[in-house]
Formats: C-alpha cells, structure tokens, sequence
C-alpha cells in the first residue's frame, strides 16, 4: 500500500514538472525568440561597430576610404554572440561638402569571447535627391541632368579619365585634356557625368568631345558609356557659315 502511494506521488510530481516545462516551452514558442531589438545610436557598442562598418564597407568596396556621417538607426540580436544592424550614412573623404551622403544597411556579428568580428552583410545605394513641386508650376525633370562647375576637381577627374578612354578607343594616340567646356551629372545608381571637353591628341588638330561617363564609387566602376567627338576646327567653320542669330552677333562683339 505504501508503495502503490509513493508511486502515485512520484507520478504527480513527473505530471506535474512536465506542465511546467510545457508551459515554459510554449512560451518560448510564442516569444519572438532571436529578433532584433532597438539600440541606443550613441551606445559605445554601437558606435564601436559602426566604425568597424566604416572601415569594412572601404575595404570590400575598393571605393577609397569612407567616413562614417551619422548612425541613423541601430537594432541588436542576441544568438551565440550578437548580431547589430545598423543604418549608416557614409562618404568618401574625398568627396565635398555638398556630396550626397550613402547610404548603408549593414549587420555586423561581434563575439567578444572568442575575438570575433565580421560583417555578414552590407547593402549601399546613393540617395536620390528628391525635388518638391511647387503647386501651380511644371513637374520637376526626374532623373534629369543638372549643371555642374567646370573646375571642380571631381569634373577634371572624370574628363582626364573621358580623355584617357578616348585615346585608347580611337588610338589615335595619348591625347591630353585641353579644356572642359560644359559638365552636367545625373544621379542614377550611381552618377553619369555628361561633358563637353576638348581634346588635344599628339598628332593633329584638337577634337571637341562629347561623352558620358558612369561613375559608382562603392563598387569602383567607371566607364565611358558615350562619347562622339569631331575636330574643332569643323565647329568653327560651321559657327562661321550659319545664319546670323543673336548668339554669332554677341561672339562677334567679342
């Protein structure tokens, strides 16, 4: 008798750590286990990781190196060490004040314990500017390109490599850059830089040239994608025989 009681207590007590661990189980279960959670953009932490990212982005890229602008979202993740997303926004030290900042998504695992620190994945894209309408005028040219200073270093740098790409194209001969007549860029992924330069080849007259350049620093591409030059000269000599027009009078006045 008292052993058919001991076991019923013994069973009880299995029955009943069973629904506690059951339970415990189906909570766990219910539970978003694994999921990101908000973290402090300013958390030593975070900002620790952030330049970390800074530095892994320049490296993976071959875009030169980048500067980190500004955490503007971070996320953790507990798993064997910790997972930290984190919304950066980047620029090459090379670019001006007025370069558009790129943006970055970035996760970065960090186990202390063993010294471990990788980035497991990264996605950059250059942000669009966006034109607002003004209500009663013209829809803004999306996508369109727009007026850029002939002097900036990064037109001189663009054109010098249209020059290079042209004179290996053609061979006709290492050309140098003369002058840049007109610059226009147009942000697309990535930027194309519409120029008018012209080029002094070694042997020959000079050729005016118009081409397209596409340039996307985070990936390190850069190509012509067109170019149609003819010489100088011609250009002249068709100014001189067209119809007079306001334009030729006021070159003329000069």
């Amino acid at each position: 008798m008292e052993r058919t009681r001991t076991t019923a207590v013994f069973l009880l007590l299995a029955v009943a750590v069973l629904t506690v661990e059951g339970g415990s189980i189906s909570k766990r279960q219910v539970g978003f286990v694994g999921g990101f959670s908000p973290a402090k953009v300013d958390d030593p932490d975070v900002l620790k990781m952030a330049d970390f990212a800074t530095t892994a982005v320049s490296a993976s890229s071959n875009s030169g190196p980048l500067k980190l602008i500004k955490i503007v979202k971070a996320e953790t993740q507990v798993v064997a060490g910790t997972n930290y997303k984190l919304n950066l926004e980047l620029a090459n030290t090379n670019a001006g004040a007025n370069a558009a900042p790129i943006p970055c998504e970035v996760v970065i695992f960090d186990q202390p314990w063993t010294n471990t620190r990788k980035m497991i994945r990264s996605s950059c894209s250059p942000k669009r500017k966006t034109t607002r309408q003004i209500p009663g005028g013209s829809s803004p040219l999306t996508g369109g390109f727009s007026p850029l200073d002939v002097n900036s270093a990064n037109v001189k740098e663009i054109a010098s490599f249209a020059t290079t790409a042209i004179s290996a194209n053609t061979n006709a001969g290492p050309a140098t850059l003369a002058k840049v007549i007109k610059a226009e860029s147009q942000v697309v992924a990535g930027t194309n830089f519409k120029l008018t330069i012209e080029v002094d080849p070694v042997d020959g007259d000079n050729l005016l040239c118009e081409v397209i350049v596409f340039d996307q620093p985070w990936t390190n591409t850069r190509k012509l994608s067109e170019s149609k030059c003819f010489p100088a000269k011609n250009l002249l000599v068709k100014v001189a025989e067209a119809p007079h027009s306001d334009t030729q009078v006021k070159t003329a006045k000069k």
